[in-house]
């Protein structure tokens, strides 16, 4: 006997086996009580939330009320930028080995020169 032939002889007979299975003996309605249990007991209901939409009047509103804050550089009354110095300005790699000072904050006081030009400087290129 070949395969199909025999694959025709058999599936009705299993098929009718399963069928009594689950509907004779009950197995199908302990299956779906056991999913349906499963499903009630603490499963979270999944709810869709909608927020509103704010209308253009309150976001330009909102908007003015930042760049107006903003240009008088405070925000509730406290200025934002207190005790606070400028960031050095940036160049490029091509900047920096042109300008041997341009890693040198320009705030620095640097080295006091003064006493370079002092008049014993005199005496002393003479040998007094």
């Amino acid at each position: 006997m070949k395969k199909d032939e025999l694959k025709k002889l058999i599936k009705p007979i299993i098929k009718e086996c399963i069928s009594e299975m689950l509907l004779e003996e009950g197995l199908l309605k302990n299956v779906v009580s056991q999913v349906t249990e499963g499903m009630n007991v603490s499963a979270p209901v999944v709810t869709e939330q909608k927020t509103v939409e704010p209308s253009y009047e309150e976001v330009k509103k909102k908007t003015n009320k930042v760049i107006e804050a903003m240009k008088n550089k405070t925000i509730g009354g406290t200025s934002i930028f207190e005790g606070t110095t400028p960031a050095p300005a940036q160049t490029s790699a091509a900047g920096r080995a042109s300008n041997p000072m341009s890693h040198i904050d320009p705030r620095d006081p640097g080295v006091d020169i003064s006493t370079i030009f002092n008049p014993n400087w005199k005496k002393l290129a003479q040998g007094k």
